[in-house]
């Protein structure tokens, strides 16, 4: 089954662990290390309130690469 999540942020959740260290965890979801934050939420900085979509690269797709269902799903990614 194909989920559709929602990522609404645009910078990373910075975890301190007990340690004390720093871990920036991905709120984007584009990240090629995620969970892990690798910077790729820039690619989100421009998206204002319209819904985007990303391939497995982390290349945000036009409106004409897929298609968003009633049914809340996508198709043709």
């Amino acid at each position: 089954m194909t989920r559709l999540i929602k990522h609404s942020t645009d910078k990373p959740f910075i975890h301190i662990t007990p340690s004390g260290d720093k871990v920036k965890i991905c709120m984007c979801g584009v990240s090629k290390t995620y969970p892990f934050c690798d910077a790729s939420h820039s690619k989100t900085k421009d998206e204002g309130d319209q819904l985007c979509c990303y391939d497995k690269e982390g290349n945000r797709l036009s409106s004409d690469e897929w298609t968003y269902k009633e049914d809340k799903e996508i198709t043709d990614v």
